[in-house]
């Protein structure tokens, strides 16, 4: 099996996979919209002692929620597809973009929780600090996996675009663990990320653009001219 062989089946592996797991994460997002942001719950108290509690509707009424996240996973990994497809000849131009899908993700993921927490019924008297007690951590990992991704945009160097995206797959990977509820996100985003992590991964990969009549520039050359 050649090398960009074994390129492609690690990044369809990484992308079909993840296709194959969007109901599920949508179905996932429900705890997550009810037990963590509280949509469609009342905070309600009975006495001045007692600590209150939290009524929410039933499992029916976020389906909804839950299949319009699962949807906008869908055209996230589907994009992620779309770009190694189209770019698998230029992989450094695909590891960039599909760093630029996996920052989309995160970011809808924080976007979400926003949407969420602000859509709380009227009536109710959620207690201050909700949101941040469950995204604060997430959001700052989210914000410095980000921030490598984005260096992928600049790096030429091979051993430096793996690094970047091995500290932001680090980085998710971390804030699902702390909070398994953002799954619906984040295991798009770290699909994204692995796919191109897979792609500059390759030593013997080209990560330059090559011209036409001239040989494609090798990871070691492209770390020189970098």
């Amino acid at each position: 099996m050649t090398t960009r062989e074994r390129v492609w089946l690690a990044v369809g592996i990484t992308l079909v996979g993840n296709l194959l797991l969007v109901l599920p994460l949508s179905m996932a997002a429900i705890p997550f919209l009810r037990d963590r942001m509280y949509l469609y719950c009342d905070f309600a108290r009975m006495g001045a002692s007692d600590p209150g509690s939290f009524l929410c509707a039933d499992g029916i009424s976020y389906i909804g929620p839950g299949l319009v996240l699962g949807i906008v996973v869908a055209l996230l990994l589907l994009a992620a597809a779309l770009v190694v497809a189209i770019w698998i000849p230029r992989p450094l131009v695909a590891v960039r973009a599909v760093a630029g899908v996996a920052i989309t993700s995160l970011a809808f993921t924080v976007a979400a929780s926003l949407v969420a927490s602000g859509n709380r019924h009227p009536a109710s008297a959620i207690p201050e600090g909700a949101w941040s007690l469950v995204m604060a951590t997430p959001t700052v990992l989210f914000s410095v996996a980000a921030v490598a991704l984005a260096l992928t945009g600049v790096l030429r160097a091979p051993v430096a675009v793996r690094v970047a995206l091995s500290v932001s797959v680090a980085l998710i990977a971390a804030a699902t663990v702390i909070e398994p509820t953002l799954a619906f996100g984040t295991v798009p985003a770290l699909g994204a990320a692995g796919a191109g992590l897979v792609l500059a991964s390759q030593s013997t990969f080209p990560l330059g653009r090559s011209k036409a009549g001239t040989p494609p520039v090798s990871p070691r050359t492209s770390a020189v001219r970098g």
